[in-house]
């Protein structure tokens, strides 16, 4: 079986994240700079994150360890790179990094975007994010902009991008996002689809981990968030 998915950052980064609770907050100085941090812990419960999370949840790391046992390959590519650098590292409570359960292959744009440097500021992220949808300009890109949110737009360019480069789904946790995005690649007859979790599990026979899996910590693990 050959299936190619592109991963959104929303996905490991909730699988991570949906066990964190703050349980303090320190002041930092280094040099002239003081910032204040919450000290970030993981708890073996889930909290009241929602139905749909709820349900998902389970699925991610399955797809990442059974999917892969199963010959499925994960992507990333530079504007989710962009999005990862801007939020919290999707550690979780036993200290593993969800990212690295997918070992995700980086899709290469090659679209010259070599003028500006790459790296994790808001402003480059924008400009970058304006250029892009210039490039990916077509008939899937509009459609999808012209039916989503505002603040869906990065999500559409990920979907157009898993269409360019022959993809076989787009996987996030925008539960908002997924049912009007196929409805528009299915009225411009595109096979590719747009999954949560748990949807693209239950389409491959992939069950969800156990329940034990998050309890699994080693250590405790601490992560300072700056606020």
């Amino acid at each position: 079986m050959s299936k190619r998915l592109l991963i959104d950052v929303n996905v490991p980064r909730t699988a991570a994240a949906s066990l964190a609770r703050v349980i303090d907050q320190k002041t930092i100085t280094w040099g002239p700079v003081t910032t204040r941090h919450n000290v970030i812990d993981y708890g073996p419960a889930f909290p009241d994150v929602g139905r749909f999370l709820r349900e998902n949840i389970p699925f991610i790391p399955s797809l990442a360890i059974k999917g892969s046992e199963m010959g499925l390959e994960f992507f990333t590519y530079s504007l989710l790179d962009f999005e990862r650098w801007n939020v919290p590292p999707p550690i979780d409570w036993a200290g593993r990094d969800i990212c690295e359960l997918f070992h995700l292959r980086e899709i290469e744009l090659n679209l010259g975007f070599g003028s500006v440097v790459m790296d994790a500021n808001p402003e480059t992220f924008r400009h970058f994010l304006i250029f892009l949808e210039k490039q990916l300009e077509e008939p899937l890109l509009l459609k999808l902009k012209a039916k989503m949110k505002q603040d869906q737009s990065r999500d559409c360019c990920h979907f157009v991008i898993a269409h360019r480069f022959g993809l076989d789904g787009f996987v996030t946790l925008d539960g908002d996002f997924i049912g009007p995005c196929n409805q528009v690649a299915k009225s411009l007859d595109i096979k590719l689809r747009c999954y949560s979790p748990k949807d693209i599990c239950r389409k491959l026979r992939i069950d969800e981990i156990d329940e034990s899996w998050f309890a699994a910590r080693s250590d405790p693990h601490i992560f300072y968030e700056q606020v």
